[in-house]
């Protein structure tokens, strides 16, 4: 997740689409979105560091995801 994460950060910073590997990233963060959600639901502590590093990872994800992304 941590990986996913600091790859989704730096293809924002770069302000274009992420090489393959970066892309590989992502793959690994929608592997874990399900488990990561699970984990959140589960843990009842809403502001908890494992519950603000899956908010962050999917908001990057989302926002990676967008169909604007990488467009003029």
């Amino acid at each position: 997740l941590e990986l996913a994460i600091d790859a989704l950060e730096e293809a924002e910073r770069s302000g274009g689409c992420a090489p393959p590997n970066r892309l590989e990233a992502a793959e690994e963060l929608i592997e874990a979105q399900n488990q990561a959600l699970l984990m959140a639901e589960s843990c009842g502590e809403e502001f908890c560091e494992g519950c603000r590093k899956i908010s962050k990872a999917l908001a990057l994800y989302v926002a990676y995801m967008e169909p604007t992304h990488g467009k003029e």
